[in-house]
Protein backbone atom coordinates (compact mmCIF):
# COMPACT_ATOMS: atom_id res chain seq x y z
CA UNK A 1 0.00 0.00 0.00
CA UNK A 2 1.04 3.89 -0.82
CA UNK A 3 -0.62 5.88 1.85
CA UNK A 4 -0.72 9.70 1.78
CA UNK A 5 -1.69 11.02 5.42
CA UNK A 6 -2.10 14.62 5.33
CA UNK A 7 -0.04 15.34 3.08
CA UNK A 8 0.18 19.33 2.15
CA UNK A 9 2.37 21.43 0.00
CA UNK A 10 3.22 25.06 -0.56
CA UNK A 11 4.94 26.81 -3.62
CA UNK A 12 5.47 30.87 -3.70
CA UNK A 13 2.82 31.32 -0.87
CA UNK A 14 -0.04 29.12 -2.69
CA UNK A 15 -1.11 25.79 -1.46
CA UNK A 16 -0.84 22.97 -4.11
CA UNK A 17 -1.90 20.13 -1.75
CA UNK A 18 -3.89 20.70 1.00
CA UNK A 19 -4.27 18.07 3.82
CA UNK A 20 -4.44 15.11 1.60
CA UNK A 21 -5.61 12.04 3.45
CA UNK A 22 -5.51 9.12 0.76
CA UNK A 23 -4.73 5.09 0.33
CA UNK A 24 -4.01 3.50 -2.90
CA UNK A 25 -3.63 -0.49 -2.18
CA UNK A 26 -1.51 -3.02 -3.86
CA UNK A 27 -2.54 -4.52 -6.98
CA UNK A 28 -4.95 -1.23 -7.17
CA UNK A 29 -6.33 0.77 -9.94
CA UNK A 30 -6.65 4.08 -9.10
CA UNK A 31 -7.46 7.10 -11.25
CA UNK A 32 -6.84 10.87 -9.64
CA UNK A 33 -8.59 13.43 -12.27
CA UNK A 34 -9.30 17.08 -11.98
CA UNK A 35 -9.56 20.14 -13.31
CA UNK A 36 -5.73 21.75 -14.39
CA UNK A 37 -4.00 23.16 -11.48
CA UNK A 38 -5.75 20.77 -9.00
CA UNK A 39 -2.83 19.34 -7.68
CA UNK A 40 -2.52 16.11 -9.37
CA UNK A 41 0.66 15.93 -10.77
CA UNK A 42 2.42 17.15 -7.70
CA UNK A 43 0.86 14.55 -5.37
CA UNK A 44 2.29 11.89 -8.35
CA UNK A 45 6.20 13.80 -7.22
CA UNK A 46 5.15 13.45 -3.46
CA UNK A 47 4.35 9.60 -3.76
CA UNK A 48 7.59 9.32 -5.91
CA UNK A 49 9.87 11.34 -2.88
CA UNK A 50 10.74 13.48 -5.83
CA UNK A 51 8.86 16.50 -4.04
CA UNK A 52 8.81 16.56 -0.02
CA UNK A 53 5.66 17.63 1.88
CA UNK A 54 5.48 20.65 3.82
CA UNK A 55 3.27 18.72 6.57
CA UNK A 56 2.40 14.92 6.49
CA UNK A 57 4.31 11.97 5.46
CA UNK A 58 4.14 9.69 2.48
CA UNK A 59 4.73 5.66 3.51
CA UNK A 60 5.27 2.61 1.27
CA UNK A 61 3.87 -0.73 3.15
CA UNK A 62 3.73 1.04 6.09
CA UNK A 63 7.53 2.93 5.88
CA UNK A 64 8.13 6.20 5.58
CA UNK A 65 8.93 6.81 1.51
CA UNK A 66 12.49 8.35 2.74
CA UNK A 67 13.21 5.16 4.20
CA UNK A 68 13.69 3.81 1.48
CA UNK A 69 16.86 3.44 -0.37
CA UNK A 70 16.95 4.20 -4.54
CA UNK A 71 16.95 0.85 -5.53
CA UNK A 72 14.68 -0.81 -3.37
CA UNK A 73 12.21 1.90 -3.72
CA UNK A 74 12.62 1.23 -7.39
CA UNK A 75 11.07 -1.94 -7.32
CA UNK A 76 8.21 -0.67 -5.46
CA UNK A 77 7.73 2.39 -7.59
CA UNK A 78 7.82 2.81 -11.14
CA UNK A 79 7.27 6.65 -13.05
CA UNK A 80 6.21 7.69 -16.69
CA UNK A 81 6.01 11.72 -16.56
CA UNK A 82 3.71 13.61 -18.53
CA UNK A 83 6.45 14.82 -20.94
CA UNK A 84 9.33 12.09 -20.43
CA UNK A 85 10.81 12.26 -24.11
CA UNK A 86 14.90 11.74 -24.14
CA UNK A 87 16.98 14.00 -26.20
CA UNK A 88 20.22 12.33 -26.47
CA UNK A 89 21.09 9.65 -29.48
CA UNK A 90 20.82 6.86 -26.88
CA UNK A 91 20.16 3.53 -28.35
CA UNK A 92 16.34 2.62 -27.16
CA UNK A 93 17.58 -1.16 -25.47
CA UNK A 94 20.09 1.09 -24.15
CA UNK A 95 17.26 3.38 -22.71
CA UNK A 96 15.00 0.43 -21.57
CA UNK A 97 17.78 -1.76 -19.80
CA UNK A 98 18.91 1.24 -17.90
CA UNK A 99 15.23 0.73 -16.29
CA UNK A 100 16.91 -2.55 -14.73
CA UNK A 101 18.95 -0.65 -12.33
CA UNK A 102 17.62 -1.98 -9.38
CA UNK A 103 18.73 -5.80 -9.89
CA UNK A 104 21.86 -7.30 -9.16
CA UNK A 105 22.72 -8.70 -12.65
CA UNK A 106 24.71 -8.74 -15.91
CA UNK A 107 24.40 -6.30 -18.88
CA UNK A 108 23.38 -9.39 -20.65
CA UNK A 109 20.83 -10.34 -18.46
CA UNK A 110 19.69 -6.55 -18.58
CA UNK A 111 19.27 -6.57 -22.11
CA UNK A 112 17.64 -9.50 -22.45
CA UNK A 113 15.20 -8.55 -20.38
CA UNK A 114 15.19 -5.30 -22.18
CA UNK A 115 14.18 -7.23 -25.55
CA UNK A 116 11.64 -8.77 -23.79
CA UNK A 117 9.77 -5.79 -22.85
CA UNK A 118 10.06 -4.38 -25.96
CA UNK A 119 8.26 -7.58 -27.49
CA UNK A 120 5.68 -7.58 -25.27
CA UNK A 121 4.58 -4.11 -26.31
CA UNK A 122 4.93 -5.22 -29.84
CA UNK A 123 8.49 -2.83 -30.22
CA UNK A 124 10.82 -5.30 -30.93
CA UNK A 125 11.76 -3.36 -34.39
CA UNK A 126 12.66 0.00 -31.81
CA UNK A 127 15.51 -1.82 -30.38
CA UNK A 128 18.54 0.11 -32.19
CA UNK A 129 16.78 2.83 -33.02
CA UNK A 130 18.43 5.94 -30.98
CA UNK A 131 15.45 7.41 -28.52
CA UNK A 132 16.36 11.24 -30.29
CA UNK A 133 14.75 9.60 -33.38
CA UNK A 134 11.07 8.77 -31.84
CA UNK A 135 8.24 10.80 -32.18
CA UNK A 136 6.51 11.66 -29.20
CA UNK A 137 4.11 8.62 -29.72
CA UNK A 138 6.83 6.55 -30.30
CA UNK A 139 8.85 7.68 -27.48
CA UNK A 140 5.92 7.47 -24.72
CA UNK A 141 5.89 3.77 -25.90
CA UNK A 142 9.22 2.77 -25.33
CA UNK A 143 8.71 4.95 -21.99
CA UNK A 144 6.09 1.80 -21.20
CA UNK A 145 8.56 -0.29 -22.10
CA UNK A 146 11.04 1.22 -19.15
CA UNK A 147 8.38 0.18 -16.74
CA UNK A 148 7.20 -3.33 -17.89
CA UNK A 149 12.13 -3.85 -17.48
CA UNK A 150 11.50 -2.12 -14.25
CA UNK A 151 9.04 -4.61 -13.33
CA UNK A 152 7.89 -2.05 -10.39
CA UNK A 153 4.79 -2.98 -7.80
CA UNK A 154 3.40 -0.01 -9.02
CA UNK A 155 3.33 2.13 -12.00
CA UNK A 156 2.75 5.80 -11.53
CA UNK A 157 1.61 7.56 -14.94
CA UNK A 158 0.78 11.59 -15.27
CA UNK A 159 -1.47 11.81 -18.68
CA UNK A 160 -0.14 8.58 -20.06
CA UNK A 161 -2.19 9.25 -23.45
CA UNK A 162 -2.15 12.50 -23.14
CA UNK A 163 -0.41 13.70 -26.32
CA UNK A 164 -1.12 10.58 -28.56
CA UNK A 165 -3.97 9.66 -31.50
CA UNK A 166 -6.86 7.87 -30.56
CA UNK A 167 -5.90 4.48 -31.76
CA UNK A 168 -2.55 4.93 -29.49
CA UNK A 169 -4.90 6.26 -26.58
CA UNK A 170 -6.33 3.28 -26.47
CA UNK A 171 -3.40 0.97 -26.69
CA UNK A 172 -1.78 2.55 -23.45
CA UNK A 173 -4.66 2.01 -21.37
CA UNK A 174 -4.94 -1.53 -22.73
CA UNK A 175 -1.58 -1.80 -21.31
CA UNK A 176 -2.59 -0.46 -18.18
CA UNK A 177 -5.62 -2.73 -18.08
CA UNK A 178 -3.30 -5.93 -18.68
CA UNK A 179 -0.99 -4.55 -15.79
CA UNK A 180 -3.83 -4.18 -13.26
CA UNK A 181 -4.74 -7.75 -14.47
CA UNK A 182 -1.67 -9.22 -13.58
CA UNK A 183 -1.37 -8.03 -10.17
CA UNK A 184 0.26 -4.40 -10.59
CA UNK A 185 -1.19 -1.47 -8.82
CA UNK A 186 -1.46 1.30 -11.24
CA UNK A 187 -2.38 4.96 -10.35
CA UNK A 188 -2.77 6.87 -13.27
CA UNK A 189 -3.61 10.99 -13.59
CA UNK A 190 -5.21 12.44 -16.26
CA UNK A 191 -8.09 15.60 -16.63
CA UNK A 192 -9.42 13.70 -19.97
CA UNK A 193 -12.84 12.44 -18.66
CA UNK A 194 -13.50 10.94 -21.77
CA UNK A 195 -11.30 8.62 -21.13
CA UNK A 196 -12.56 6.65 -18.20
CA UNK A 197 -15.01 4.61 -20.12
CA UNK A 198 -11.44 2.99 -21.87
CA UNK A 199 -10.19 1.82 -18.22
CA UNK A 200 -11.86 -1.27 -17.73
CA UNK A 201 -14.45 -3.06 -19.25
CA UNK A 202 -18.35 -2.48 -17.52
CA UNK A 203 -18.49 -5.16 -15.25
CA UNK A 204 -15.23 -4.29 -13.23
CA UNK A 205 -16.31 -0.29 -12.80
CA UNK A 206 -16.32 -1.53 -9.09
CA UNK A 207 -12.70 -2.83 -9.00
CA UNK A 208 -11.55 0.80 -10.17
CA UNK A 209 -11.01 4.30 -7.44
CA UNK A 210 -11.09 7.27 -8.69
CA UNK A 211 -9.89 10.35 -6.75
CA UNK A 212 -11.26 14.02 -7.42
CA UNK A 213 -8.56 16.91 -6.59
CA UNK A 214 -9.63 20.60 -7.16
CA UNK A 215 -7.45 23.27 -5.36
CA UNK A 216 -5.32 20.97 -3.71
CA UNK A 217 -8.30 19.08 -1.85
CA UNK A 218 -10.10 16.12 -2.21
CA UNK A 219 -12.97 16.38 -3.55
CA UNK A 220 -13.85 12.75 -3.33
CA UNK A 221 -13.16 9.55 -3.74
CA UNK A 222 -15.77 7.12 -5.56
CA UNK A 223 -15.80 3.89 -7.58
CA UNK A 224 -15.86 4.02 -10.93
CA UNK A 225 -20.18 3.92 -12.11
CA UNK A 226 -21.29 4.08 -8.62
CA UNK A 227 -24.65 5.10 -8.03
CA UNK A 228 -23.89 9.34 -8.54
CA UNK A 229 -20.68 8.77 -9.75
CA UNK A 230 -21.50 11.47 -12.57
CA UNK A 231 -22.91 14.24 -10.40
CA UNK A 232 -19.35 14.14 -8.26
CA UNK A 233 -17.76 14.69 -12.43
CA UNK A 234 -20.25 17.16 -12.93
CA UNK A 235 -19.76 19.33 -9.48
CA UNK A 236 -15.22 18.41 -9.88
CA UNK A 237 -15.43 19.81 -12.95
CA UNK A 238 -18.33 22.46 -13.40
CA UNK A 239 -19.62 21.03 -16.37
CA UNK A 240 -23.03 18.49 -17.55
CA UNK A 241 -21.67 14.69 -18.12
CA UNK A 242 -23.46 12.40 -20.19
CA UNK A 243 -23.11 8.97 -19.26
CA UNK A 244 -23.53 6.95 -22.65
CA UNK A 245 -22.85 2.90 -22.93
CA UNK A 246 -20.97 1.68 -26.23
CA UNK A 247 -20.10 -1.73 -26.45
CA UNK A 248 -20.28 -3.05 -23.23
CA UNK A 249 -18.24 -0.01 -21.96
CA UNK A 250 -19.55 3.31 -20.12
CA UNK A 251 -18.37 6.46 -21.00
CA UNK A 252 -18.85 9.85 -19.24
CA UNK A 253 -18.86 12.75 -22.25
CA UNK A 254 -19.00 16.32 -21.70
CA UNK A 255 -22.63 17.92 -22.04
CA UNK A 256 -22.95 20.77 -24.55
CA UNK A 257 -24.38 22.40 -21.74
CA UNK A 258 -22.06 24.68 -20.18
CA UNK A 259 -23.08 24.09 -16.37
CA UNK A 260 -24.35 21.67 -14.27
Amino acid sequence: MISASGVSWSKGGKTILDQLDIDFDASSYTVVIGPNGAGKSTLLRCLLGLTSPDRGQITVRGRPLHDWGPRTRAGEISWLPQHGKVREPVPVIDLVASARFRFDESRKSAVFHARAALEALELGAFAHRTVSTLSGGESQWVQLACLVAQDAAFWLLDEPANHLDPAHRFGVYDVLYRQWKAGRGVICVTHDIGLLGYLVPRDEEENVQVVGLRDGKLVFSSRLGASGFAAKVETLFDVKIQPVDIDGRRHWLPHPASTP
